[in-house]
């Protein structure tokens, strides 16, 4: 029975992750080239090379956006990891061909 409140849909996207967080281990502060196994509303789980400790704050990118969010599971898969991520905030990246600025509104001044 799926117990899951969303559904997931299977990709297999190529991206960057970087631990933000300072807890020790093997992945502290290192980029990794991962593989995304599946995504939904609200998290991925990803397939990394190293294990990442539960509950620290990550960057994922994918070459379009930037993805924050916290690791709420991590457990070995056939010779990789299996890491779930709760996202938590995504972001658009800047086009790096052209000088363009952020799209954040300014408070008015009045």
């Amino acid at each position: 029975m799926e117990r899951r409140k969303e559904p997931r849909f299977k990709i297999s996207n190529t991206i960057t992750l970087k631990v933000l967080d300072r807890l020790p281990g093997p992945s502290l502060g290192k980029f990794m080239e991962g593989q995304v196994v599946n995504v939904s509303g609200s998290g991925m789980q990803i397939r990394l090379p190293l294990p990442v400790p539960c509950g620290v704050r990550v960057e994922v990118h994918d070459g379009t956006m930037f993805i924050l969010g916290e690791v709420s599971r991590c457990v070995p898969d056939d010779g990789a990891y299996a890491v779930g991520i709760r996202v938590m905030q995504t972001l658009a990246a800047l086009d790096e061909r052209r000088d363009a600025e952020p799209r954040v509104a300014s408070p008015s001044r009045s």
